[in-house]
């Protein structure tokens, strides 16, 4: 509950405005004929309002009161990077009141290298006097060669928490996810994941401080099932010869001894940019928390002759559905739906559509419940069925279908060279050395 609202102080006009200091106020209305109590005019918590308004409470709150603040840092989210390189090197300033040296703590020491999701997991203590110290700005710089950089900062009010009956109730205090924010920029900075605790400094000599610990990263199974293409441009011209990759990029890594990079089978001579495949991608073991995890989905022209050709892409940021993973402790899905697809070199270009479904699990539950990788044994959860649209013999002679049936002339003539290259070195090898004996 925010007892009270708190105004800049400014002095100078112009160029020369500065904040001369802060003003912190809660106004109630009363009619002076009966003494009752009219509205609010701020906060909105009447219950808040009755509890500062009375003798006792105004007495207290201009009171000097001896507090130690503890601060309970975890980590960071999504910070602005600072870097050219993309990246930032976080650490923390914290500083109440109009932070002398004992009222500044400078963590620049253990800033962290190169990321946006710093882990902090360390209580910093500061003993704040109230109501002079009351106000605790967090603030989160990036390291220089040169000069640091502020990337972001929040402000707590300790004398709203520490006069609010509703905060003083909580055991535990709430874990909070504040909002960075930098004077010259408008936009958030990312967020900081913290929580603030108050206790009488003599009651603190004796209640030792929490001892913050990183988690050890956990193993998950990403399953990720490819149904269906739709809207794919015909690159050939008339037909187009489609199959889907799914890479993953995990920046704690993953053991289950699959291939980042996986492949659909081939639904060769697309008409109408549709494909079939229900194919099943998997990999396991993946490490989490981790600073990144994204899954990259390709939708490919197969040639026979030259390089694939790249149609488009879509990357998937699968941090959320392994927090929630985690958090729950059990499956978490999303889909089956249709996921567009872009080309950095085509910016707004109708590049066609994915069909597919996510599962993330963690690797003890996919272990007693396990799956083949694309449509082998146990096929299960869900069944994969293999097409028959764009298959047929071909999966055997790749390409042999496509040139019986594809129309493109160029096209057809690329795999009849290809036939040929094969019948001559085939005579090479096979013929001559019998022939010459």
């Amino acid at each position: 509950t925010v007892l009270f609202k708190s105004y800049k102080l400014f002095r100078g006009d112009g160029e020369d405005r500065k904040v001369a200091g802060f003003v912190k106020l809660a106004v109630r209305v009363i009619d002076l004929k009966t003494g009752n109590p009219g509205k609010i005019l701020h906060p909105d918590d009447a219950a808040a309002m009755d509890a500062i308004f009375n003798q006792e409470a105004l007495k207290q709150m201009v009171s000097k009161i001896d507090l130690r603040a503890r601060i309970y840092m975890i980590r960071g989210e999504g910070l602005t990077p600072k870097d050219v390189t993309g990246a930032s090197d976080p650490y923390l300033i914290l500083r109440a009141g109009d932070s002398d040296d004992k009222h500044l703590i400078n963590d620049r020491n253990h800033a962290l290298k190169k990321t946006l999701t710093p882990d902090f997991y360390h209580c910093f203590e500061m003993d704040c006097a109230l109501p002079r110290y009351s106000r605790l700005q967090i603030e989160v710089f990036d390291e220089d060669l040169v000069t640091d950089e502020l990337i972001g900062l929040t402000v707590i009010d300790l004398e709203d928490r520490w006069l609010s009956p509703e905060w003083q109730r909580f055991r535990e205090k709430p874990t909070e996810f504040r909002t960075l924010r930098n004077p010259a920029v408008m936009v958030p900075q990312g967020k900081v994941e913290m929580w603030v605790d108050l206790l009488p400094v003599a009651d603190a000599l004796s209640i030792p401080a929490e001892i913050l610990i990183k988690p050890e990263p956990e193993p998950f199974e990403i399953r990720v099932v490819i149904w269906d293409t739709r809207k794919v441009p015909l690159v050939d011209g008339t037909s187009v010869d489609i199959f889907v990759t799914g890479e993953l990029a995990a920046s704690s890594g993953f053991n289950g001894g699959e291939p980042e990079r996986q492949s659909t089978d081939v639904h060769m001579g697309s008409e109408d940019g549709h494909g079939e495949f229900q194919w099943r991608f998997i990999w396991s073991k993946v490490l989490f928390p981790a600073e990144s995890v994204e899954l990259r989905i390709g939708v490919w022209d197969f040639d026979l002759l030259a390089p694939n050709d790249a149609i488009g892409e879509v990357n998937l940021n699968l941090k959320g559905l392994l927090s929630q993973t985690k958090k729950a402790g059990m499956r978490q899905s999303l889909g089956p739906d249709w996921i567009r697809c872009t080309h950095p070199s085509k910016p707004g270009a109708d590049l066609g559509e994915v069909k597919l479904e996510i599962h993330v699990l963690p690797q003890s539950e996919a272990n007693q419940n396990k799956v083949g990788r694309e449509r082998t044994e146990p096929n299960r959860d869900p069944t994969l069925v293999k097409p028959t649209a764009g298959r047929d013999w071909s999966d055997m002679v790749p390409g042999a279908k496509a040139l019986l049936s594809m129309g493109n002339f160029f096209r057809r003539l690329k795999m009849l060279c290809c036939f040929g290259v094969l019948a001559v070195v085939g005579f090479v090898l096979f013929v001559i050395p019998g022939y010459l004996r």
